[in-house]
């Protein structure tokens, strides 16, 4: 008989809980033992959703390790509770997401119950930091679902486009203006565009993305300073000429 099966046999808590929070479950599904997994399933009162001091379940450790296996076996439970959140408010999608686990991403979202839009703490969704990442296969993936929000801002005000264009995640860009729904001139709280975030990191190609749009507002400005004026004050030559030729003032 396997150890795991020898200590559950001798009436072993397959719950007990370090001073951290953490089970043998968890442990388990961290380090991809989907066997052990099992094991410990066949249990009566195995508290599948019971989570660390810090709020990760057991299902959010498997995502973030990308252990495809034990989250397809979490998943299978009927009690699962697939968008229970951290103590920082990052679900088992965000984390997924972030991480580009692909695979686990696209399990999660084959299930009914899936908040795809739900925000960490600070405001940002699977989608943002997705972008955030440039992970183009998972943004591809949440784009996909008819609810998703592409312009759910985080609480800065930084949209989805936002942070993909500060990173110069050209082909994520492009993914984002192919929708016809994204708000290209969304700013953030403090009045920033995204293409005056492209214009001051010199993102030429993210620029010339967004002057293709034809809602993009060229001239709208952050504080008082326009794209083009910033452009010419950091010495973006390119950009400031690219500006001028649609029209930028």
């Amino acid at each position: 008989m396997k150890p795991a099966n020898v200590l559950l046999a001798g009436y072993a808590n397959a719950n007990f809980q370090k001073e951290n929070g953490w089970t043998p479950l968890l442990a388990a599904c961290g380090r991809g033992f989907v066997n052990i997994v099992k094991v410990l399933f066949a249990r009566e009162l195995i508290q599948i959703n019971q989570a660390t001091n810090n709020g990760a379940t057991p299902l959010f450790m498997a995502c973030q390790n990308n252990h495809v296996k034990v989250v397809n076996a979490l998943l299978a439970r009927k009690e699962i509770q697939i968008n229970q959140a951290k103590n920082s408010g990052a679900t088992p999608l965000f984390v997924a997401c972030q991480l580009d686990r692909v695979k686990v991403v696209n399990a999660l979202l084959t299930r009914k119950e899936i908040q795809i839009n739900q925000a960490n703490n600070n405001g940002a969704t699977p989608l943002f930091i997705a972008c955030q990442e440039d992970r183009l296969k998972v943004v591809n993936a949440l784009l996909a679902r008819k609810e998703i929000q592409i312009n759910q801002a985080n609480n800065n005000g930084a949209t989805p486009l936002f942070m993909a264009c500060q990173q110069d995640c050209l082909k994520v860009v492009n993914a984002l203006l192919a929708r016809k729904e994204i708000q290209i001139n969304q700013a953030k709280n403090d009045g920033c565009s995204p293409l005056y975030m492209a214009c001051q990191q010199d993102h030429v190609k993210v620029v010339k993305a967004l002057l293709t749009n034809k809602e993009i507002d060229i001239n709208k400005q952050s504080g008082d300073t326009t794209p083009l004026a910033c452009a010419i004050e950091l010495g973006r030559t390119e950009i400031a000429a690219l500006l001028r030729q649609h029209g930028a003032k």
